[in-house]
């Protein structure tokens, strides 16, 4: 079964879709802008920040090549 990304705590699994739909719910109800894209964007670009490995980053996000994680992130970096 692929894209299985959490189990539940009803001992289920969570499927990537019911994942973006519970962020974008609880986002909104903490008035909080953004979508889980914009979580992950804010992520890799602070781990980064931090020293993290870029390769690490990169697996992190699903990344295939971590030179397009590179390209993607690093450019907002001083």
């Amino acid at each position: 079964m692929s894209g299985i990304v959490s189990p539940s705590m009803a001992s289920t699994v969570l499927m990537p879709s019911q994942v973006s739909k519970l962020f974008i719910a609880l986002s909104q109800a903490a008035g909080l802008p953004g979508s889980c894209c914009t979580a992950c964007a804010t992520h890799a670009t602070h781990a980064l920040a931090a020293g993290v490995p870029i390769t690490v980053v990169a697996n992190w996000l699903g990344h295939s090549r971590s030179s397009f994680t590179a390209d993607t992130y690093t450019r907002v970096l001083p």
